[in-house]
């Protein structure tokens, strides 16, 4: 067991349209927007820090044109 080298963990996420797993970083993450914003449109979360529900898509122009689509649903 001493001999066996460690990998880093790396973070996986779901494309929320093609449903394939990558690791976090190569993922476009969205969120919704802030609860006083009456806007229905995902905002892009380049920095990946923004608070909220987070949305990953995969860098595939297909699910980028679904998720333009894609309505926000609040509770």
């Amino acid at each position: 067991m001493a001999d066996t080298i460690r990998k880093a963990h790396a973070p996986t996420r779901m494309c929320v349209i093609c449903r394939s797993k990558h690791a976090k970083g190569e993922l476009l993450r969205y969120v919704c927007p802030s609860a006083g914003n009456n806007d229905t449109a995902l905002v892009f979360d380049e920095k990946q820090v923004l608070p909220g529900r987070g949305y990953y898509i995969c860098s595939n122009p297909e699910c980028a044109q679904r998720l333009a689509r894609f309505k926000v649903r609040r509770k």
